[in-house]
């Protein structure tokens, strides 16, 4: 029985650790656009310049770890204007309609390229934030492997300007905000030594079992 107890405890102990977030800063080139284009029709875009993604961007900095700050940039490269959907409460679908939005940084000596898939937007008030899918296309940052997928998020915060809900309700044609916070957090990996640990564990604890059921 003390065998059993220790085995599940080195099963309970067994530790997981992932990659480190990539940290989205304030987008210093750039705005969040929401326009009301007709009825409950509200278009979403990007109205800065910036580098590589040219029109239709969003530039500021981003975090690694220890490492310098570094800069990313977010664009519209093709397709779209991305629209809202139907809320359900203060909860958007964002429809990409074929638009595809790339996403470059450098951050030191690191790299991370992908391109997102924005799916919600949450919040009627000054600090709505999307959620989506960050699909990896380059990289050398451990555990972010190219064709693995993250999850992504950021806050877009409108100031005094009106909110999602008064321009997507007709009240206001318009309203735009700044980046203020994202992340880019893949799902948690084991360490290779969690994995050998939690696998010895597994044979003990099954051969255990077996001598138990044989008595």
């Amino acid at each position: 029985m003390m065998l059993v107890g220790s085995c599940v405890l080195l099963l309970a102990g067994a530790s997981f650790a992932g990659p480190l977030q990539v940290i989205l800063g304030v987008s210093e080139t750039g705005d969040v656009t929401f326009t009301n284009t007709g009825g409950n029709n509200v278009s979403i875009g990007f109205d800065g310049n910036c580098g590589e993604g040219g029109s239709n961007c969003l530039e500021g900095s981003a975090y690694y770890g220890g490492n310098p700050a570094g800069t990313y940039q977010m664009w519209i490269a093709s397709g779209g204007p991305p629209t809202l959907g139907t809320p359900t409460g203060f909860l958007y679908p964002v429809n990409l309609n074929g638009a595809v939005i790339d996403f470059a940084s450098t951050i030191g000596s690191f790299f991370l390229d992908g391109t997102v898939n924005l799916t919600t937007l949450s919040g009627g008030t000054q600090t709505p934030t999307f959620g989506g899918v960050f699909t990896i296309t380059g990289s050398n940052i451990p555990g972010y492997g190219v064709g693995n997928q993250s999850s992504m998020d950021f806050v877009v915060n409108l100031d005094g300007n009106p909110s999602v809900e008064s321009v997507y309700s007709g009240q206001n044609g318009s309203t735009s905000g700044y980046l203020s916070s994202g992340e880019i957090a893949p799902s948690a990996v084991p360490e290779p030594g969690s994995i050998a640990l939690f696998g010895s564990g597994a044979l003990a604890l099954a051969g255990v079992l077996r001598r138990k059921l044989n008595l």
